[in-house]
Formats: structure tokens, sequence, C-alpha cells
């Protein structure tokens, strides 16, 4: 495989972690805390905010490799599409017809983008 196709799949991997990492941290706002710094200074917030770190590193990584006019609004609005789906999975949150929508709208710009 080329490193083009390789940095595209990471990328792809960054944006997956980086949901999970805002799924991590919404858990963690729901839940009650005995302080204020224990709301902060817990394992689901210093875990999501670790992985957050790595993602930018890795990206940092994969900006070598491919142009910032592919990067970008790849890692900007995948996490979008992935917070819809996360949000339907895991919280029960409706998916509404302008979701899909919007979703569609951005999965084919970056379809066109990237092809």
């Amino acid at each position: 495989m080329n490193k083009y196709f390789l940095c595209i799949l990471l990328l792809i991997v960054n944006c997956i972690v980086s949901a999970c990492s805002q799924v991590m941290l919404k858990k963690a706002a729901q839940k009650e805390y005995p302080s204020f710094l224990r709301q902060y200074f817990n394992i689901r917030v210093i875990l999501a905010y670790s992985l957050f770190f790595l993602v930018v590193i890795g990206n940092t990584f994969v900006l070598k490799y491919i142009p910032m006019t592919i990067m970008g609004p790849i890692s900007e609005t995948l996490p979008y599409i992935l917070s819809i789906l996360f949000g339907y999975f895991v919280f029960n949150e409706k998916i509404t017809k302008r979701k899909i929508l919007g979703a569609v709208t951005i999965v084919s710009g970056i379809v066109v983008l990237v092809i």
C-alpha cells in the first residue's frame, strides 16, 4: 500500500478515536461528582483528553503526506457524522431527516474531494 492510502486510513482512525473521546466526555459530564475538581480529574476525562492528544500527534504525522486541502475537510467533518452515530447507539438520541441530509452532504463532499 502506498503512504497516501495509509495516511487516509490513519486519518479516519483518528476521527473515530476523536469521536470516542467525545462520548467519554459526555458520559463523564452526565455523572454527578462529589466536588468540582473530581468533575474534571477523573479517569474518563483524563483518558478522553489523552486520546485527543494522541489524535493531534497522529494528525501532525498525516500532514507530512496529505495536503491540507484533503486532511482538513476529513478531520473536521467526519467526527460530526460519527457523533450522530454514537449519539444514536450510545445515548439513544434521535436521528432526524436534517441530520441524515447533513451527513449525506458531508460524505458526498469528502468523496468528491478525496477521489
